[in-house]
């Protein structure tokens, strides 16, 4: 059952969503419906959110699920202690935010053996209270001299001090309030710093920039975060958090220290620097840097996500036959001939160089395979291993083939993250028997350019390097939001149920790998499905786990034409109907606009299927099964540069979007080393988000602006490429209330001595404007 307080709380956190929609969403999520599922099928039950807004109210909802239940637990705590009023449990009910209901807890919860433990067992609270107090007379020897009791060991008057001292101080260090107004000091005043280790002094690393580092706390950049942390983790960097001490202090004793004429008030003030410095700041300081730490996780796996989400969302070159070329820095490189539907045909060796070169031999084996095989596109990996290979890919393409009217064969270079991977795992050595681990690893990079989609969904996303520190991050959340985008990718597109891998099949909404697994021997035993229908035919798949698929998958060449569109089975009786009421049939309804047109979506709507539905599958019927990915892009390389030492600087190149991350853009201008767009250099106005200016595999004119070769950085610009918004160079500008307007007519201005004739402003003039007024 939803809980309507956890609704509430989402209501406030998502003004623009409406409650009865959060509650269906969450209703739905509880009933394990996908994320995929409930967009494209469920879109009038949540307000017709897209899955960005729908994950991020699902990840809101776990994290105050987890509070919630954390809550019932202090609660019942609390309860069993005795010590529950109806005060400490309504703000317990109310609080949002853990460290505040941890701190509400922290008096309750059972803890180890205390030195305040110890001085209670000695006799020493009564004395504590009295100091607390802050009412009695005498001094702190006269006030402490009763307590003395060897038997207890409170020999002296310091030790019964002490001893008041550790009682007030834990008094202190469990005090909600306290706590609160220190770590909101921290976190709006508090500096991360960071230093080099004074083992690693006179070293050169690569974390220079952060040897002596400081930045706010609440405004540090994930990036720079992630890189400390990793600096720590090797053992480069020490860091902390910097705040001065005795503003801290002055804050606690305004709030302790209620008796300033108190002639004990420095055994009080000796209390609050003991709670702080002992009970206080380390731990504090600790949940601020966990805090940011995860808000940087958080941000870099969004910013990963992005990057997956464009890797896998790339143009498909389509059901053509290429030639895929090994990445590898060995002498001899295969290459493997890879037909229109993914299938590998043959492989060959050649030698590139630099060691063993055999030009002319490797020339004759890739021309031979060429002619025999005509394929669309030779693909090479980018890894810095392939520099060479590349190069004699791109002139011998050149030299062979420079009339595209004779032969049309293209080189292209494609993400090669994870190809090794692939080559070793369990899915290439079934798909690819008894072919060497170089092969697979040749045809996998040949499969990316025809459908990257497809082959990129059979290795663990966490290895097609998606980012810069994805390493460093939470990697159990890492790999469940990694996941949720395959899966989000797989569904968007549509899996063809007769072609399909196994590991496209565990992504389809409502399988898993169990699912696929049977659906692939179904497959092999019985040969293509001929109806959606006979999914129903395996064990492993139930009515719900069909509904959940269904909508998913396609199936061409059948009775039902509506099988092979994104059109979900349950609604295919009602496309009949409306293919009825038009006086026509449903085949001839596909890509019909006239026709559609025509669809009034009111008179259809229903409680089963509003407005939104029915605008869904209007969609999907004025372009059936089509393929959502942008088109192929191919970057116009410069054969005249290969390396960096042939860039200049204020060259114009164009290039790839190879990487994005939250300080700028990698893309690669063909040297093998991608260049840098920072996020300043990436457009005229001001982003946030570099993902708003580009994205992976997306096509770039750059300006080289300058070239750092001994650290091998080139740093490029697209923004001084941006064309001006006038023909002088300035931006255009609104006219000013009031300005006369200039004239619109072409031809030459109008000299100045010329008189314009003007008619005065009559009373009609006048109502006409307000009119006007009255209607913006």
């Amino acid at each position: 059952m939803v809980n309507n307080s956890i609704v509430t709380v989402l209501a406030e956190q998502f003004k623009k969503a409406n409650p009865d929609h959060l509650r269906a969403l969450i209703e739905l999520h509880e009933s394990k419906a996908s994320v995929p599922f409930i967009v494209h099928y469920r879109p009038d039950l949540v307000g017709g959110m897209n899955e960005m807004q729908v994950c991020a109210v699902l990840d809101h909802y776990r994290d105050l699920s987890t509070l919630w239940a954390r809550k019932r637990h202090v609660l019942e705590a609390m309860e069993n202690a005795g010590m529950l009023t109806p005060e400490l449990a309504e703000n317990v009910e109310n609080t949002l935010d853990r460290w505040e209901l941890e701190d509400l807890y922290l008096p309750y919860r059972p803890r180890r053996r205390t030195k305040a433990t110890t001085a209670k067992e000695r006799g020493l609270e009564p004395l504590a209270e009295a100091l607390w107090d802050q009412q009695v007379e005498g001094t702190p020897e006269e006030l402490a001299t009763p307590y003395l009791n060897a038997e207890l060991k409170v020999a002296s008057i310091e030790d019964a001090l002490d001893g008041a001292v550790n009682i007030m101080s834990e008094w202190i260090a469990l005090n909600p309030t306290s706590r609160r107004v220190i770590r909101q000091l921290i976190w709006d005043m508090g500096k991360l710093e960071s230093k080099l280790v004074p083992e690693r002094q006179g070293q050169a690393g690569k974390y220079d920039t952060y040897h002596n580092f400081s930045e706010p706390v609440h405004s540090i950049p994930s990036h720079r975060l992630l890189a400390i942390r990793r600096g720590v983790k090797e053992n480069w960097l020490q860091c902390d958090i910097n705040l001065d001490r005795e503003m801290l202090l002055a804050k606690l004793r305004e709030q302790f220290i209620i008796n300033p004429e108190f002639r004990c008030r420095e055994v009080v003030e000796k209390a609050v620097a003991t709670a702080f410095d002992r009970l206080m700041w380390k731990t504090i300081s600790g949940e601020i840097i966990t805090s940011i730490s995860e808000r940087a996780d958080a941000e870099a796996i969004e910013i990963f996500c992005k990057n997956l989400r464009s890797l896998l969302l790339m143009p498909a070159g389509g059901k053509v036959p290429v030639i895929g070329v090994e990445a590898s820095t060995k002498p001899d490189v295969r290459v493997a001939v890879i037909g229109p539907e993914g299938d590998f045909i043959e492989a060959a060796s050649i030698y590139p160089g630099p060691q063993d070169a055999k030009p002319e031999e490797s020339s004759a084996t890739l021309a031979a395979l060429v002619e025999k095989h005509n394929p669309a596109a030779i693909v090479v990996g980018n890894g810095a291993g392939s520099r060479v290979t590349d190069e004699f890919i791109r002139s011998f393409i050149k030299q062979h083939y420079p009339d595209t009217a004779v032969r049309k064969i293209v080189r292209v270079v494609v993400n090669e993250s994870g190809a090794n991977i692939y080559s070793a795992s369990r899915i290439a050595k079934e798909e690819l028997r008894d072919v060497d681990s170089a092969t697979r690893c040749a045809v996998t990079i040949g499969r990316r350019f025809q459908d990257p989609l497809a082959e990129l969904a059979k290795i663990d996303p966490r290895a097609i390097g998606v980012g810069q520190y994805q390493h460093d991050v939470d990697q159990r959340r890492l790999r469940e939001k990694l996941h949720a985008v395959v899966e989000s990718c797989v569904n968007h597109v549509g899996v063809d149920l007769s072609t399909a891998s196994y590991a496209m099949l565990s992504y389809v909404s409502g399988f898993n790998r169990g699912t696929a697994s049977r659906v692939v021997e179904h497959r092999q035993l019985h040969g293509p499905f001929a109806t959606l229908a006979a999914l129903k035919e395996i064990p492993a798949i139930n009515d719900y786990v069909f509904q959940q698929a269904a909508g998913f998958i396609r199936i061409k060449d059948t009775a039902e034409p509506l099988e092979g569109t994104g059109i979900h089975p349950e609604h295919f009786e009602f496309v009949h109907r409306i293919a009825a009421d038009l006086e026509t049939d449903v085949p001839a309804l596909l890509g019909n606009r006239d026709l559609l047109q025509k669809i009034e979506i009111e008179k259809y709507a229903t409680p089963e299927i509003g407005p939104l539905g029915i605008r869904t599958i209007i969609r999907e019927l004025r372009s059936p099964g089509h393929d959502p990915r942008r088109r192929t892009e191919k970057a116009q390389i410069d054969d005249a540069i290969s390396c960096m030492d042939d860039l200049k600087e204020g060259m114009v190149l164009e290039g790839t979007v190879t990487n994005v991350t939250n300080f700028g853009a990698f893309v690669d201008i063909g040297v093998h080393q991608d260049g840098l767009v920072h996020v300043s250099e990436l457009s005229t106005s001001y982003i946030r988000d570099a993902n708003d200016a580009v994205k992976i595999g997306e096509v770039v004119k750059v300006k080289v602006i300058t070239i750092d070769r001994e650290r091998h950085r080139i740093s490029l610009s697209i923004k001084q490429l941006s064309k001006p918004r006038t023909e002088s160079g300035q931006k255009s500008r609104r006219p000013k209330r009031g300005a006369k307007p200039q004239p619109k007519a072409a031809g030459e201005a109008r000299p100045a001595d010329e008189k314009v004739e003007r008619r005065p402003i009559t009373t009609e003039d006048i109502k006409k404007l307000v009119q006007r007024l009255a209607t913006r």
